[in-house]
């Protein structure tokens, strides 16, 4: 009698089954690689499906163009931004000139009123004295600007007293010096 096989065997319409299910599963999850992009598998695959589709090629193309013109176009903006980077460096250094020109026009400012208020202090003192005495203080004190100063912040008919009790030389001098 023989030995007895140990093999069950499948009717044929389970293999036929088990093969179909087989063949579902791999194309399922071959399509599942190309779908999700799976180690960049898709896009290799549209790319060798697609190679000698006309549209693709028109669209890679198109993309190329577009690629090459937005390159361009970046590359000018860039030179733009440079540009415009630079004049706001310029103007910025030109805003700190005209800040630092404008302190010392204030400080200028201060200490000319400074000075103004010391010169009216000087003209109403000298204005109280006798005309006789500040003469000879001026003529003695020997700042030419600063006895014309004061000269011309008097008085007329104040001023006029002073110089007449001063040397005709000095009285004359500062006269053409009043009207320069």
């Amino acid at each position: 009698m023989g030995e007895k096989s140990k093999t069950k065997k499948i009717n044929t319409s389970m293999a036929v089954f088990i093969t179909v299910i087989t063949f579902v599963v791999i194309v399922g999850g071959l399509a599942a690689v190309v779908y999700f992009n799976f180690f960049g598998f898709g896009t290799k695959t549209l790319e060798i499906l697609r190679k000698n589709d006309s549209v693709y090629l028109t669209e890679t193309k198109a993309t190329s163009e577009i690629s090459a013109a937005l390159t361009e176009r970046e590359t000018a903006l860039n030179e733009k931004l440079a540009g415009i980077e630079s004049k706001e460096y310029e103007l910025t250094n030109r805003e700190a000139a005209i800040i630092q020109k404008e302190t010392e026009i204030y400080e200028m400012n201060d200490m000319l009123n400074g000075k103004i208020s010391d010169i009216q202090k000087l003209v109403d003192i000298y204005t109280n004295m006798e005309p006789e005495v500040a003469a000879s203080i001026l003529e003695l004190q020997g700042d030419k600007t600063l006895t014309l100063n004061i000269l011309k912040n008097m008085d007329s008919e104040i001023a006029s007293e002073i110089l007449s009790n001063m040397t005709k030389k000095i009285a004359a001098q500062l006269t053409v010096d009043m009207m320069n």
